[in-house]
């Protein structure tokens, strides 16, 4: 893919933008959805608790996969589910303790498979919790109360935390098997702007093993991010990327893992800008980059959803949503773009949502293999809109016709794919459903 820089003006994204009037049924679809139900599960919540929430991408090699309920005061519950048939095998609220004569728990607010046999918890310090049991294998204590940004690469059973202190922080991957703190396998040092400046963020690609981190770097009175691709088994720095924006969006593109996608804004008046830029994950060049530059006082943000990918062809499209909001009047919208990398071309553009057209009501869940599925508001079906064809939003303001249908979504909240991104998606809903639903391709 050679590099690519597009420019892109307010009018011309506007107009892409255009309103849409999500029709209520589309009984000619053309094929029945590659889908089949594997198993469903209903956990009971609690008054006021929220939809359960998928925890991490799982892999068809773990037996269990973790979701997260949370509380009308922030109280977390983490629930394992069996990946074969989603029997509920264990819920953990936290750690319990008492601190002078009052009990508290603090919850674990993330966890995920390390091992067949041993998640990985996020929390205030690092925990090892049983697969099968929830129950609390191994901890080592931090010397600060706050998370410990615990992450992992299950490829290589490597464990990260971060280890905090001024005016170095540490990266530090612990040592299988009790991964302990008093002697990691390999450090990082970067900088931190104060004692506990703002979290690092830790990007893994857990298909093929690299590890990304970016953290912020004070140069005089301005804060900027500095994104950086480490050794996953030496934490030496491959390669880096500085003076991105404090509030820029980081993602690595899911299942290929070839690019990583930073998506910016700034706001130095006269001239606003918003751009996505895409840098290759082997060594930083920069492979492509999509900017928009306006002269109102709007706010125009691109947001990376996804990239679709033909795993017949191995043909690509960067799917990105659009908004615009604070316009001169008020008109608020968010729309979504498909186009190809290595030509620019547009193949897939639609609006989602219009403050001026209450009839668009399109939620988009997830990018899954050529296709963007999006849960019409309206019938609570669910639409598989090709990302590959070239459609746009129609005059009449109409979606383009799906490939295909999946009634009966008017609960769905969530949809996370399977680590390859084809073989399953666990779907979660506001009654507390989970369900599994089986990609049947050929």
């Amino acid at each position: 893919m050679r590099n690519l820089v597009l420019l892109l003006t307010t009018t011309f994204i506007l107009g892409l933008l255009g309103c849409v009037a999500v029709e209520a049924t589309f009984a000619d679809a053309v094929a029945s959805p590659p889908l089949r139900l594997a198993w469903s599960c209903t956990l009971a919540l609690a008054p006021g608790q929220q939809a359960p929430q998928v925890n991490a991408l799982v892999s068809v090699n773990t037996p269990v996969a973790t979701v997260t309920l949370t509380g009308p005061d922030w109280e977390i519950c983490l629930v394992g589910l069996s990946l074969d048939d989603g029997t509920v095998l264990w819920n953990n609220s936290g750690v319990e303790g008492t601190y002078q004569g009052q009990n508290y728990t603090v919850p674990y607010t993330n966890a995920a498979a390390l091992r067949r046999d041993a998640l990985v918890a996020d929390f205030s310090r690092v925990v090892t919790l049983g697969n099968l049991t929830g129950r609390e294998r191994l901890s080592h204590g931090l010397d600060y109360d706050r998370n410990s940004n615990t992450v992992l690469l299950s490829r290589w059973e490597f464990v990260y935390i971060v280890k905090w202190d001024y005016p170095q922080n540490l990266l530090l991957r612990l040592q299988a098997p009790d991964y302990g703190l008093d002697r990691p396998a390999a450090t990082h040092a970067f900088p931190s702007t104060n004692t506990f400046g703002t979290a690092p963020n830790l990007f893994p690609a857990p298909r093929s093993g690299a590890l990304l981190h970016s953290y912020l770097v004070r140069n005089g009175t301005r804060d900027s991010l500095t994104l950086e691709r480490l050794q996953p088994s030496t934490l030496k720095p491959l390669w880096s990327i500085e003076g991105f924006d404090t509030a820029a969006g980081i993602a690595i593109s899911r299942p290929m893992e070839d690019v990583v996608v930073v998506t910016n804004t700034t706001f130095d008046a006269p001239t606003w800008r918003s751009q996505l830029s895409a840098y290759s994950l082997a060594d930083g060049s920069l492979r492509f980059a999509w900017p928009l530059e306006w002269g109102t006082p709007s706010y125009v943000a691109f947001s990376y959803e996804g990239t679709a990918h033909n795993s017949s062809t191995g043909a690509q499209r960067m799917c990105t949503s659009v908004s615009t909001w604070f316009s001169p009047n008020n008109d608020q919208r968010t729309g979504l773009i498909c186009m190809d990398p290595s030509t620019g071309r547009v193949t897939l553009n639609v609006t989602l949502k219009a403050e001026d057209e209450k009839s668009s009501r399109a939620s988009l869940m997830a990018i899954y293999e050529t296709w963007a599925l999006l849960k019409d508001e309206t019938t609570g079906d669910l639409l598989a809109i090709d990302c590959f064809d070239q459609q746009t939003t129609t005059a009449e303001g109409t979606l383009p016709k799906p490939a295909w249908v999946l009634p009966g979504q008017r609960d769905l909240v969530s949809l996370s794919l399977s680590e390859d991104g084809l073989a399953f998606m666990l779907a979660t809903y506001k009654s507390g459903r989970v369900a599994r639903w089986n990609g049947t391709f050929p």
